[in-house]
């Protein structure tokens, strides 16, 4: 029997997610408090069953025609001197061999596209929604959402990134800890001008 799933977040888990129960015949719903797809964001690289999914949802030669064409990371000192070099990681490395960058790197927002665009006649997209509560029973699970509309699903799914509010509501009430917490670390990433010295490679 075809399921009717409600999926919170229609970034890169949530519209993956939507492509594989649209192929196996169920009706998914994405609800995105975002007013358009959010496709945007900077670098990221598949690995392991990443990179499988990838293969199995027949994404990986749009996948490679928008790869980042990215041969290593470039450590340097703030005279702009190189320090290290990681080469990338690419199919010749071996099954094991691990490295910063691979051949599998791509922007975040052309994979969020790709995703989406691959499954858009299959799934319902409501953006600028997000949910307000839900209550659930052995059977179904009845969604209230901000626009004011009221909906029922046999599973609601929560793909609404880290800080979901979805799981927060989720555990409220359950006696169940949020399962993230800070170490207080940080790092952050920025878009840099090429030049003839750091072509094919992040700095």
């Amino acid at each position: 029997m075809p399921l009717s799933i409600l999926i919170s977040g229609a970034g890169i888990a949530g519209t993956a997610l939507a492509f594989r129960l649209s192929k196996l015949g169920h009706r998914a719903t994405v609800v995105e408090r975002f007013p358009h797809l959010h496709a945007s964001g900077l670098q990221l690289d598949l690995r392991g069953d990443g990179i499988q999914i990838l293969r199995q949802m027949d994404l990986e030669d749009v996948f490679r025609a928008h790869a980042v064409p990215e041969q290593g990371i470039q450590l340097v000192d703030s005279a702009g001197r190189q320090r290290a070099y990681f080469p990338a990681r690419n199919h010749r490395s071996g099954p094991v061999s691990q490295a910063f960058t691979s051949e599998w790197g791509i922007m975040r927002g052309d994979l969020c596209r790709i995703v989406y665009q691959a499954a858009q006649d299959r799934v319902t997209y409501r953006y600028g929604t997000s949910i307000e509560s839900f209550e659930q029973d052995s059977d179904e699970v009845v969604v209230h959402l901000s626009d004011g509309t009221t909906g029922s699903f046999h599973l609601l799914v929560g793909a609404d990134g880290q800080a979901s509010q979805t799981r927060e509501m989720m555990l409220r009430g359950t006696g169940h800890a949020e399962p993230f917490h800070s170490l207080d670390g940080y790092t952050a990433y920025f878009t840099i001008p090429w030049t003839p010295f750091t072509i094919g490679s992040s700095r």
